[in-house]
């Protein structure tokens, strides 16, 4: 629900000290708890007869705020329901991303300088290059252009053969021999990759020996 919160100068409210939409402004209602109840009156009743619970939940954002008025998003309890649970699910492949904190790899260690050889030849994704390493080893990695007319652009590695590559998605221009590259090796998330590839088996976040769902009596 989305909760309007209004005023008039001539009767400030204040909090903490300051006015209600300054404090509201500093955050003071970042995740505040809101509840809506729908109270009843009998035809002759002079206060009510009962109330209903007919929302709850907590502020998610501040949308608009000035001196005379706020407007704040408010999500219902329901949307907890929505949260994973566990945050972290069992799978053969590790849950890290490679070069991240977790992770612990530096990107740069692996970086490996190349030039194109020859030009891109289908739709601006493929060329050949002076790469020597092996095929495979950059499959999934991130090629970033230094120089010529994609200096700065970065594609995804589909897949590397020797010293031709495959881009996951098209450049911005074609690639001519002499254009110079830096690129990373992907990770595909495998116990193997892991330490062959990377030695980096202490950090290796998979479960690579629990059973396959299907084998499970």
């Amino acid at each position: 629900m989305q909760l309007t919160i209004t005023t008039d100068e001539a009767r400030p409210i204040s909090m903490g000290g300051i006015s209600l939409f300054a404090y509201i402004g500093r955050g003071g209602f970042g995740r505040a708890r809101v509840q809506v109840d729908r109270a009843f009156w009998g035809a002759n009743d002079s206060k009510p007869t009962g109330a209903l619970l007919w929302f709850a939940g907590r502020v998610s954002e501040v949308r608009e705020v000035d001196r005379l008025g706020a407007l704040l998003d408010v999500k219902s309890d329901l949307e907890l329901l929505n949260v994973l649970v566990p945050r972290e699910l069992y799978q053969s492949q590790c849950l890290r991303t490679v070069y991240d904190m977790e992770c612990g790899l530096q990107a740069a260690a692996y970086q490996v300088a190349g030039q194109a050889t020859s030009g891109s030849s289908v739709g601006r994704t493929q060329f050949s290059s002076s790469i020597a390493n092996p095929s495979g080893y950059f499959d999934l990695g991130t090629l970033t252009w230094t120089t010529g007319p994609n200096a700065g652009v970065a594609r995804t590695v589909k897949s590397q053969i020797g010293g031709d590559f495959v881009l996951l998605s098209p450049l911005p221009a074609a690639v001519d021999p002499g254009h110079a590259f830096t690129v990373v090796p992907g990770c595909d998330g495998l116990q193997q990759t892991c330490s062959g590839k990377f030695n980096n088996i202490g950090r290796f976040k998979g479960q690579p020996y629990i059973p396959q769902a299907d084998t499970v009596t």
